[in-house]
């Protein structure tokens, strides 16, 4: 029993399939039960298949948290790059760090720098500079668990984004946008999470340039170390790039180490 319990957590390991995603879930970057202090992790996910077709992908990424009393930091750098039969097709990276701090138990401040990079839909380079508030709608508790097994967050804020397109010519733009989220987590028991978020980006003097996301996760704890994840991400652009489609799927899977 346990070799096919290894043997299925391997093949979903390899498993990765998707396309490029031009918009970055924060939310689920996020951790509300860290301890007070420093912590790392580190996480790489590598799928490979040989025969018939050709397939190799690499996902790895690094990030550090921090918290003491009201406040709390994180930051996240992730890059990931796919071949198959020896064609590039994903290559792309973030690097995003977050500033938080307490008002209430309910309510929170935040600040955020983000800058990022997708080859294959035109985006050479994206930085965003922004901030806002984060209202906690819900928040229940079972008596026979322990901690916060379902919660409901609202987020509404600003942000200014640069934007180099690898068009022809080089389009550069700066665009003012409302930034708004909702957010929902259910932590099962100690080994099962599921979380789910929605986000809408909108132009501030243009209502027609907006953006969508919608992701939903699913994680397994294998060891107290170990956990294995699941993700769904669809993105929406209603102004892509000239010969980009206004759509992305993906559906990745892989294990994180955190020490």
């Amino acid at each position: 029993m346990q070799k096919k319990m290894n043997a299925l957590l391997i093949a979903m390991m390899v498993f990765s399939l998707g396309t490029a995603s031009g918009q970055v879930n924060t939310e689920r970057l996020r951790r509300g039960d860290i301890a007070l202090g420093w912590h790392n992790s580190v996480s790489f996910n590598l799928g490979y298949v040989a025969g018939n077709s050709n397939f190799l992908k690499l996902n790895g990424g690094v990030r550090t948290d921090f918290k003491a009393g009201k406040y709390y930091t994180f930051g996240v750098v992730n890059y990931q790059r796919g071949r198959e039969a020896g064609q590039l097709f994903l290559n792309k990276g973030f690097a995003h760090i977050r500033g938080i701090r307490s008002f209430t138990p309910v309510i929170s401040g935040e600040i955020f720098l983000q800058k990022e990079f997708n080859e294959f839909i035109l985006l050479n380079d994206r930085n965003l500079v922004g901030g806002g508030i984060r209202t906690r709608l819900l928040s229940g508790e079972r008596p026979e668990a322990k901690g916060i097994p379902l919660q409901l967050f609202l987020g509404i804020g600003f942000m200014w984004e640069n934007e180099v397109l690898n068009t022809s010519p080089i389009t550069e733009t700066n665009t003012p946008r409302s930034t708004n989220y909702i957010s929902a987590t259910w932590i099962g028991n100690e080994i099962m999470t599921f979380g789910l978020v929605g986000y809408y980006q909108v132009a501030v003097t243009r209502s027609n340039d907006f953006r969508v996301l919608l992701e939903s996760h699913l994680g397994f704890q294998v060891t107290r170390t170990l956990t294995f994840q699941l993700a769904l991400n669809y993105r929406y652009d209603n102004e892509p790039p000239p010969g980009i489609k206004n759509y992305d799927l993906e559906v990745t899977n892989g294990l994180q180490f955190d020490f």
